[in-house]
């Protein structure tokens, strides 16, 4: 979120949060790993989940660059140099435990790819 240039996010209202992120753009530098079932993610309903604060809702478009890595995780890794614009976000009222300690509300935000 601070990539983003969005700070203190979990004080903000859901008015706030989606003024502070829907629009914005960005080039992702790195391979981007995704699910296309979140059934499968471990991340979010396995043995690795309880940390995500954050849940990215992907919308690739036909003709976006991928490799499909795991299967039994419903794994794509988007390629480096994705252009990608939000078109929303909202918190969830779910709570996220990160490895780290505490609780803090969790969000998912909307994204395109461009």
């Amino acid at each position: 979120m601070q990539r983003l240039g969005v700070a203190n996010y979990q004080n903000m209202s859901d008015a706030q949060l989606s003024a502070a992120l829907v629009g914005k753009t960005w080039t992702e530098h790195k391979y981007l790993s995704t699910s296309y079932d979140v059934s499968k993610n471990v991340f979010l309903n396995g043995n690795q989940s309880g940390g995500r604060s954050l849940v990215w809702n992907i919308k690739a478009k036909a003709g976006t660059n991928y490799v499909q890595a795991r299967t039994d995780q419903a794994e794509y890794v988007l390629a480096r140099g994705g252009q990608y614009r939000i078109t929303g976000a909202r918190f969830t009222g779910a709570t996220a435990n990160p490895r780290a300690g505490g609780s803090i509300k969790q969000i998912v935000i909307d994204v395109e790819v461009l």
